[in-house]
């Protein structure tokens, strides 16, 4: 009995371990953002699958570096062609626009002031997007932007 058990149980947690949703094999995209030869910095970078799915984000670092999340758990994208979608623009907020009744309420949060940033990603890439393909394993994509028209 003790040996049946033993070939038993372990078959058993294989197959209810086994019975969990797959995961979706992703490609890991890394690489730089630039635009005339110079990096975008904290510009907002989205692969979008042509063919359908979850979209992977990203953004650049100072020296336009970024890598593409899946989602909070997953580094990478789909595998298959993608449209890019990059954007540096961020609406600002200014800590005087508050409502008077906010700013005199005991459970009014401080709020700073923060400093919006103009679009500098020209409006080329805007209308007419660039497009990739991801493959399977570790890919390096360089977005090389021009302001040339």
């Amino acid at each position: 009995m003790k040996t049946l058990l033993a070939v038993i149980l372990p078959l058993c947690l294989g197959f209810i371990s086994g019975c969990g949703k797959a995961m979706l094999p992703l490609g890991e995209v890394r690489g730089r953002l630039t635009l005339d030869g110079q990096p975008v910095a904290k510009a907002n970078i989205s692969f979008e699958p042509v063919a359908g799915g979850r979209p992977s984000v990203g953004g650049s670092d100072v020296s336009g570096y970024y890598t593409l999340r899946y989602n909070a758990s997953r580094v990478g994208a789909l595998p298959g062609e993608h449209i890019v979608r990059i954007s540096t623009f961020q609406q600002g907020f200014a800590a005087d626009s508050l409502d008077e009744d906010a700013n005199n309420s005991e459970n009014a949060v401080l709020m700073e002031s923060i400093p919006g940033r103009t679009e500098e990603i020209p409006e080329k890439y805007m209308q007419n997007p660039l497009r990739v393909t991801v493959e399977h394993g570790s890919n390096t994509i360089d977005l090389m932007l021009d302001s040339n028209m």
